[in-house]
């Protein structure tokens, strides 16, 4: 941290036009007569002056400073920035430190400072303004890795349901699809598996929603290699699937399936180019009373432990297969993605480049965002309007469908395929996602920033890919330090993993537990503790 002295360079403002001279490459003028200068002359690190004038923020930290005026160095970076800080909030004792970022304003947005403050307004060619305002948050500590779920082949999809502040459901629920073809409902407190249910091929994709009536138990719905989505309920009590029916249509792969936010609706996207939908209504599912009776007396039956019927004797109950409602054709290639922007409108990604957002009441795309590379997984932001993307060239892109011309703002840093992303679920971290990819990293980032927050990996790993995985997390870091605005574009070396991240998410309603799954057949459990923050939010 930079040794900053601060009775020799906080000089106290009056909030009015400074009237100090400062010495500078371009003589002794006062700042104000500098700052009308600021559209004659192109500002270099000779012209920049050498104090500027800032007041202190913050928006989410339980502590405020005096928001008076301070003359402060502009060789400042946010570390000298950051002790400025504490000592204004009385943090002198090493323990009661707190570390912060800084938010600056940088073209009518506000960015990160990942540089000393002259340097900023060089690169930004952005003369410093009579008072600038430097908004301060508590800089987020790494997460850490505090409980793994054992699984027994690769990890596909992860949905997580925790219990609600109005005490819908006493459990915390992850459901999990993997490849040895079970979709798995575990206890995520005590991490031990309460129910199994079974695909004949690879589960690739799961989604599910607490039944109102019964909020502990489940509406569960799943797919994969065997074409066949699978409609069931998860009985908490026994421990049990009933499998409601089969949703059929689709003859190639599941690839994604979204339950609509209102939990009427269920879409699904495939390898055969199609997105279709059914109703999960017991009406429209064609479950009338003597099909439920007949179930109910099945079920029964199943649970007599008293009774032992040879299996050639046990009546079966033929399942029925409930064809969809409608097909939405649009794209050219297999449909890998899909997430609502509200309860009629619905994002799809496909392998044919695009990203299209459908109207499902007319069942025509009413966007299209044309990428230039397959769009693997989707995660849309309802707060800032905006849509983030992942693809394999280890990019994940952000989209705003408002905009008429809409292009991407990229963030690069994973050496890998990009497989799965999410947005922080929580109200005060909104402009935070995860990521994870094919190089065996999970990163954090802030859309306000071009360099991850944070890459770790807590899965198994070769020797040869820890040296690799530290590489890339030291050169992130570095990053985080050089003199710039934006990451440069680097052509690294793929990394040569040996495991893959294949899906991460954020814990429903909080932003500060995260759910990764990989090819190293564990659920990793990341919890990341930032206690400032914490009290903010209950604030």
């Amino acid at each position: 941290m930079e040794q900053v002295s601060l009775s020799d360079v906080v000089q106290k403002g009056n909030g009015s036009s400074s009237t100090t001279t400062t010495p500078s490459a371009v003589g002794e003028l006062p700042q104000s007569d500098l700052l009308a200068e600021n559209e004659q002359q192109k500002l270099t690190l000779h012209t920049c002056p050498p104090f500027v004038t800032v007041k202190f923020i913050t928006r989410t930290h339980p502590h405020h400073t005096p928001e008076t005026p301070f003359k402060i160095p502009s060789s400042l970076s946010r570390y000298g920035l950051s002790e400025i800080v504490n000592h204004l909030l009385g943090n002198e004792d090493r323990k009661s430190i707190v570390p912060f970022e800084f938010l600056v304003r940088y073209k009518n947005k506000k960015i990160f400072l990942r540089t000393t403050l002259r340097n900023f307004y060089v690169l930004s060619q952005r003369w410093p303004e009579e008072i600038d305002t430097l908004e301060y948050i508590e800089a987020q500590p790494a997460p850490r890795s505090v409980d793994q779920i054992p699984h027994d082949d690769w990890l596909s999809h992860i949905v997580n349901l925790r219990r609600t502040e109005d005490g819908m459901g006493k459990r915390d629920y992850l459901v999990t699809s993997c490849y040895d073809g079970k979709i798995r409902v575990i206890d995520s407190q005590t991490g031990s598996v309460l129910g199994v249910h079974r695909h004949a091929r690879a589960a690739l994709a799961v989604d599910c929603r607490r039944i109102t009536m019964v909020p502990d138990d489940l509406t569960v719905i799943s797919g994969g290699q065997n074409e066949k989505v699978h409609y069931y309920r998860y009985d908490s009590e026994r421990r049990k699937f009933e499998m409601k029916c089969l949703l059929t249509g689709h003859e190639a792969p599941v690839n994604a399936i979204s339950i609509n936010p209102s939990g009427s609706l269920v879409f699904t996207a495939s390898t055969d180019r199609t997105i279709q939908y059914w109703s999960l209504t017991q009406k429209a599912l064609n479950m009338d009373e003597h099909y439920m009776k007949i179930l109910e007396e099945q079920q029964e039956d199943d649970d007599a432990s008293n009774i032992q019927e040879p299996a050639s004797k046990k009546r079966k109950l033929q399942i029925i297969e409930q064809p969809s409602i409608d097909v939405f054709n649009g794209h050219t290639l297999g449909v890998n993605a899909l997430a609502w922007k509200d309860n009629t409108q619905l994002f799809s990604g496909s392998d044919d480049h695009t990203i299209l957002l459908w109207d499902i009441h007319s069942r025509q795309p009413v966007t299209k965002l044309q990428g230039s590379k397959v769009v693997s997984a989707l995660s849309y932001n309802q707060e800032l309007g905006v849509i983030l993307s992942t693809h394999p060239d280890g990019a994940i892109r952000m989209w705003d469908p408002r905009a008429e011309d809409a292009t991407a703002q990229v963030f690069r840093s994973h050496k890998g395929w990009v497989r799965s992303v999410d947005w922080a679920r929580k109200p005060g971290l909104t402009y935070q996602f995860t990521s994870g990819a094919d190089d065996n990293l999970i990163k954090i980032w802030d859309v306000r920033s071009a360099i991850p927050l944070h890459s770790f990996s807590h899965h198994k790993k070769s020797q040869e890919e820890k040296e690799e995985i530290k590489q890339q997390i030291e050169e992130d870091k570095k990053f985080r330090e050089m003199d710039t605005l934006v990451r440069p574009m680097l052509h690294a070396k793929r990394a040569r993993s040996n495991f893959k991240t294949m899906c991460v998410t954020y814990a429903q309603g909080s932003n500060s537990v995260i759910y990764s799954g990989s090819s190293d057949c564990t659920v990793k459990k990341h919890v990341i503790e930032n206690k400032h923050a914490e009290e903010a939010m209950k604030d």
